[in-house]
This record gives structure tokens, sequence and C-alpha cells, in this order.
């Protein structure tokens, strides 16, 4: 649906997307260009931030008589398009939630066990990763991995948040995998206005709601609450265990967190997405510390 949505503008999703009020975006940053999400603000937004600028210069340009003068003037009218741009892109502009990649990747695994990874080991499956296999063979017939399932094993919070078109999607090169981090970094930190963490999803939530009165848990004049909700349990029956010929598959019951080997595996083709997190929670640190001076204001 996604791919329909991005590659047919009279989609009808393109219509819902301008109606919410929040949009909940889950695809990489280099695709919001397209759905016009980059933008500083709408077409009416930018008309009137321009002609206040030009009434700022023109009163500028009055009051300038002498070449001295006009020099300095020069100077005030770059200050004036520095300050306004800056304020324009400080506004209010999306928020995002960050996951340690190991609990992201095991999450995403025990949720499409089946369907995505064919019920093998998480472990099995990073092998054929690592030797180029595309299709294994399962009761008896051969299945082909979805790229886009393999990719989220892979690095995919940096992926996700470049907005270059030009970097190879599983680079092997230190050099290309440490820009490729800076990159995701610093459009982490100047995109969105709040950066969560899953695992600190209460203080996400204070930190969201303080930033966004309208998202906060309560709301002056309101006597309703609401708050954060959380649903992201696995599947309940996988039907990975073959019981025989005309008898129901049974579940195949994993652990909510991956053993040793496992987790080893995870971070060894992850090591991009950790440098991410790892920068992620820096800033949230920061975030908190904010809100706290401001509370204390």
């Amino acid at each position: 649906k996604f791919q329909k949505c991005l590659e047919d503008r009279s989609d009808k999703c393109r219509f819902l997307m301008h109606d919410a009020a929040v949009m909940s975006f889950c695809s990489a940053l280099k695709h919001l260009d397209e759905f016009g999400w980059t933008e500083w603000g709408s077409d009416e937004e930018q008309d009137e931030q321009q002609k206040q600028l030009q009434e700022q210069q023109d009163e500028l340009s009055q009051n300038t008589t002498e070449p001295q003068v006009a020099t300095i003037t020069t100077t005030e009218k770059k200050q004036v398009e520095d300050e306004d741009e800056q304020s324009y892109k400080q506004r209010i502009r999306a928020f995002t939630i960050l996951r340690h990649p190991v609990e992201r990747v095991w999450s995403m695994y025990r949720f499409q066990t089946r369907i995505c990874y064919k019920c093998m080991k998480l472990t099995d499956i990073y092998d054929t990763i690592d030797n180029n296999i595309t299709y294994v063979t399962v009761r008896n017939h051969s299945q082909r991995f979805d790229d886009l399932c393999l990719d989220q094993l892979r690095n995919h919070e940096v992926a996700n948040l470049l907005t270059s078109t030009h970097w190879p999607d599983h680079p092997e090169d230190e050099e290309t995998q440490q820009a490729m981090v800076a990159e995701a970094i610093q459009n982490m930190k100047e995109y969105f206005t709040v950066i969560g963490l899953t695992e600190e999803l209460t203080a996400t939530a204070q930190i969201i709601g303080k930033v966004m009165p309208w998202m906060n848990e309560t709301l002056e004049g309101f006597d309703d609450a609401c708050p954060l909700p959380h649903d992201n349990s696995s599947p309940t029956n996988n039907r990975c265990i073959y019981t025989g010929r005309g008898k129901p598959d049974e579940h195949w019951d994993l652990p909510k967190h991956p053993d040793e080997e496992t987790r080893q595996a995870i971070l060894k083709h992850n090591t991009m997405d950790m440098q991410l997190y790892e920068a992620a929670v820096a800033y949230f640190e920061l975030q908190k510390r904010a809100m706290e001076w401001g509370t204390q204001q």
C-alpha cells in the first residue's frame, strides 16, 4: 500500500494525509519530499513570511541615507533573514521514538516469525544473509525471503533516517558506514522536535506532552485523561511447529528476550543502529534536563 501511495499521486491516501491532524509515517525520511512534508510550511505561510520579511527590509532601507549606514543595514538585513529562517525552522514538525536495536529486531522477529522468517532460527537467517542465500526450503517447498523483511534485521533505523539517495543498502567499508551514521544522527537532531525512546516511554510521553500540549495526557478544561497506549504483543499462535498432515500446526513459544548467541548476532549486523541509538540516548538525556529546567522556571 505504501509503495502505491508513493508512486501514484492520485491514490486516496494522498487526500487522507492532508486531512489528518497527526500523521504516523513508517518509512524512510528520503520519501518525505514526495509528500511535501519537508517544506517549512504551506505556500500561504511562506508567502506571508516573505511579505513580513520584505516589510522589515523596506523599513530598514528607508532609514538608510549614507553609505556607511547602508553597509550596516545590509548586515542587519542578513541578521533579520537568519533569525526569521531560524524561527521558522524551530516550529514543531515531528517526533520519533527509537528502540534498542537488539530489542527492536527481536520484537520484529517474534511478530513475523512465520510470515517473514519462515519459522527459522534468527541466527540461521543471519547465516543466509551472510552467504547471500535468498531461497530456503521449508516443508519441502522452496521459499524466497522478502527483501523488506531482511532489511528490518540490519541497521534499519539508520536507513530510515537517511535523506540522501546515493547510499548503498548494506555497506561493508567503515568509511561509508560512518558517513551514513553521521547523516542519520544529523537528520535525527535537525528534523525531529522530540526524540523519544521505547525504553523510556513514560518520560517520552511527558516530554511530548510538554512540547506539544495537545498531546498531553490531560488538557486544561477537560476531565478525560488520554494516557499513551501500549499494545505490541506478539502473536499467540505463529503455527511454526508442524504436527503432521491434517493436524493443526502449533505455536513456537519464543522468549521475550533473545539468548546470548542471538543477541550477539543481532549486534554484529546492527553496528550502525547501535551508534545511532547511543546518540539518541544522549540526546534524550538532554531533553529530560531541559524539561526539568523548564518546569523549575
